[in-house]
């Protein structure tokens, strides 16, 4: 769902469903219902805040923000999704870090290399100048890889959308979460051929494809997205 600009004082709002979302209508058998919502502020630039002042900057957000329509690939959708936490007392929110299997939030595999095709990686929550609220702590995580090259190995993805965007649904590493959650698993390459490698390699070396990994905490939203680079 999106803000429409309006040159009257009327807010119009186009609610679209996305393609899961009618996906799911197209049963046609009465089993789809609208039970919750999310809200996202994906287009709001909190620069204008800080370069402004509470006051005036809310004001420009308000007024000078330019608002996407409403579009319906949920992996686009609301990135960056609006949560509530009961202490209203919080100045700093958790992030999410590679800990390991990355180099300067670089992942590297390998086709040809032997134990290069798979490789295993940490993200940790953390934070700093704020006591890590049990609100904060992810119980689960969405993983988001490039189905055309990557799996994550031991895992089947809950579904694969147009753009070959894999989901998977992994529950946090046991342990004391403290000092906050982190998630393990583990990349694997899937067979890359050099037909893949022609059509989506880099302009100027075609033996190395990039893409990326998204993980992001089910319970606060938090997101870590870095890069893989696969060579052959």
């Amino acid at each position: 769902m999106g803000y429409l600009d309006s040159s009257t004082t009327n807010i119009i709002l186009d609610a679209v469903l996305t393609d899961k979302g009618r996906q799911f209508l197209s049963r046609n058998d009465g089993s789809f219902a609208i039970t919750k919502f999310a809200l996202g502020d994906d287009d709001v630039d909190y620069l204008i805040v800080k370069n402004f002042g509470r006051i005036i900057g809310k004001e420009k957000v308000e007024k000078n923000t330019p608002i996407m329509e409403a579009i319906t690939n949920e992996q686009v959708a609301q990135k960056n999704r609006l949560i509530s936490f009961a202490n209203q007392d919080l100045f700093r929110l958790p992030k999410l870090s590679l800990t390991t299997g990355a180099t300067n939030d670089i992942v590297t595999l390998s086709t040809t290399i032997a134990g290069s095709n798979s490789k295993t990686i940490t993200t940790s929550q953390e934070i700093s100048g704020q006591v890590f609220d049990r609100d904060f702590v992810d119980e689960s995580f969405m993983v988001v890889v490039n189905n055309r090259f990557l799996s994550i190995s031991g895992n089947a993805p809950v579904d694969i959308d147009n753009f070959q965007n894999a989901r998977f649904f992994l529950q946090r590493d046991a342990g004391e979460v403290a000092n906050g959650s982190k998630i393990t698993f583990t990349l694997a390459l899937k067979t890359i051929t050099n037909t893949l490698f022609q059509t989506f390699g880099k302009v100027n070396d075609k033996s190395t494809i990039v893409t990326s990994v998204r993980v992001q905490g089910i319970n606060t939203g938090i997101t870590k997205e870095f890069e893989v680079q696969i060579t052959k």
